[in-house]
């Protein structure tokens, strides 16, 4: 397996954590459905469409960045 595809993961993986722990954090503090059916489906929700997406790309970024020529 390519160096660029296990770093692409790797970097996925670490930053979907981080942005779900980020996440978990807001959520605890603001929301109003804590622990309720209708709050964790909104909670997966935002994680799988929003959150997902955003750590894929952000790990592409960084892994064009540090392994140059890794584009694709």
């Amino acid at each position: 397996m390519k160096k660029s595809v296990i770093l692409f993961w790797l970097f996925s993986l670490g930053l979907l954590v981080l942005f779900s722990l980020v996440f978990g954090q807001i959520w605890i503090r603001f929301s109003p459905v804590i622990g309720t059916a209708q709050g964790w489906i909104i909670q997966l929700s935002i994680v799988f469409f929003i959150l997902l997406p955003f750590a894929l790309v952000s790990a592409k970024k960084l892994t064009e960045h540090f392994v140059p020529g890794s584009e694709g």
